[in-house]
């Protein structure tokens, strides 16, 4: 009797298949949490900028318009100054232009400030 060593090619494709399905599920969960870190970044970012006017409003100062890039460059922030209200804006650039949560916001309107678009993207 002769004996057969090694894989069949139907098992070689059923492993390949399983690998197939594993990636398919676990691709979409590490692209949302590469696109949840990048999303801190634009976070600090607004949080700079909220920290920055609150600093202008208790030296007396208006509050002004402003431009930066997130520190890891992964969002351009501007700033719309209205009165005594500004939203501060975080666009996506870059790799993180297809991030669902899209622009990210802080808007402070007499010292309250509330987060945009919604709370999941800001992690709460």
């Amino acid at each position: 009797m002769r004996s057969t060593k090694g894989f069949t090619l139907i098992e070689l494709m059923i492993v390949v298949i399983v690998i197939a399905i594993l990636a398919a599920i676990a691709y979409p969960s590490y692209t949302e949490y590469v696109n949840k870190s990048r999303r801190a970044d634009g976070q600090a970012a607004l949080m700079q900028i909220e920290l920055e006017q609150q600093k202008r409003r208790a030296a007396g100062l208006a509050y002004s318009a402003m431009t930066a890039t997130s520190p890891d460059g992964h969002y351009s922030v501007t700033t719309t100054v209205n009165g005594n209200s500004y939203v501060a804006t975080a666009a996506p650039q870059g790799a993180q232009v297809g991030d669902s949560c899209g622009n990210i916001t802080i808007t402070v309107n007499n010292g309250t400030s509330t987060y945009g678009p919604n709370d999941k993207c800001w992690g709460k």
